[in-house]
């Protein structure tokens, strides 16, 4: 797909031709379906991050499931156990670093949340397109001193070195090392997107009044919260 990063296109990878992920949504104890058409060029899987599922829909290729291959298809069907907000990516190599996340949200059939809005907030940083790739900067991590192991989940087949990885916030930070990667050095992000928008393109969200969500409002917000890229709904 392409991303508009605030007037700067970059071609990615994305769920749907979108960045984030088309939305998923199922209430709790839900059948859930979903179909996975590869057509990257690479092998792939979809990780449903945070829900306890039986392990041939957990999505980790080597582990839980034959690797999905290019060209191939993958049909995931699980029971939705718990209520709250997820996110599904993959766990092969650097994909996650590009567009491939999105979020799932599974409500709670006994609780209709005491809201008039809802949104839906992703934040990531980013670097694919901008002149590196994510499997450019996991090189020169490796050259620089890193041992390849990503932080020890290279027998998941999961590379992911960004802040939009589980290692979450340890490299974008100036002159700390991570004590995952050793002395491999830290990342440079030229991009921190929300909902796959950067700060020079916005997305407006706003409410009136008379809603009770307006800016500055002590209306009750829910929040519930996951892992990263972090996710999270009001």
């Amino acid at each position: 797909m392409t991303l508009d990063l605030g007037g700067r296109t970059v071609r990615t990878w994305a769920y749907g031709e979108t960045a984030p992920g088309p939305l998923l949504r199922a209430t709790a104890g839900d059948l859930m379906r979903v179909d996975v058409d590869n057509q990257l060029p690479v092998a792939t899987s979809v990780h449903w991050h945070g829900l306890a599922l039986r392990n041939d829909m957990d999505g980790v290729p080597g582990m839980t499931q034959d690797p999905i291959a290019a060209g191939g298809s993958f049909r995931y069907e699980f029971t939705v156990p718990d209520p709250g907000t997820y996110f599904y990516h993959p766990h092969s190599g650097v994909q996650l670093d590009r567009g491939l996340y999105g979020v799932l949200v599974v409500d709670d059939p006994a609780e209709p949340g005491p809201y008039d809005h809802e949104w839906i907030v992703v934040l990531d940083d980013w670097v694919d397109g901008t002149g590196r790739t994510p499997d450019q900067v996991l090189a020169d991590l490796q050259q620089a001193g890193g041992d390849g192991s990503m932080g020890g989940t290279a027998g998941m087949d999961h590379g992911s070195m960004m802040g939009g990885s589980m290692m979450g916030g340890m490299h974008g930070m100036e002159g700390m090392q991570s004590p995952l990667l050793g002395g491999a050095g830290d990342i440079s992000y030229p991009y921190y997107l929300v909902n796959g928008r950067a700060a020079t393109d916005p997305d407006t969200l706003a409410a009136s009044r008379d809603s009770g969500c307006a800016s500055g409002s002590s209306t009750p917000a829910r929040t519930r919260r996951s892992g990263s890229p972090s996710v999270g709904t009001a």
